[in-house]
């Protein structure tokens, strides 16, 4: 009974830790909002952020570099999130028709 007893509470640390370990803090960095064709403000962040979406119609977002290069593309849907492992100073391309709003999120 003492060797059970044990190997229960082995195996809950073992499910605390790993929970720990994924738990991920959200930071709102910037929120944007608006509607139809438009180039937002520049925004500096760091390494492993993220943009979250929402729309009345399907969006289409251009991550771009401070060069101007383009540096990713997000959306496609009315809603959803894009992961992105590398910091930097980016702006936002939006493609949109109709009203949608948009959140650059820090993950830490």
């Amino acid at each position: 009974m003492k060797q059970i007893s044990s190997m229960i509470l082995v195996a809950l640390a073992m499910v605390i830790i790993s929970t720990t370990a994924w738990a991920c803090v959200e930071t709102l960095q910037t929120e944007y909002t608006g509607s139809g064709i438009q180039t937002l403000r520049p925004f500096t962040i760091e390494d492993n952020w993220e943009i979250q979406w929402e729309a009345d119609d399907n969006l289409s977002i251009n991550i771009m570099g401070a060069d101007g290069k383009l540096a990713n593309i997000a959306g496609g849907s009315k809603t959803g999130s894009s992961y992105h492992p590398k910091g930097g100073k980016f702006y936002l391309e939006m493609q949109g028709y109709k009203n949608w709003k948009v959140k650059v999120i820090q993950l830490q």
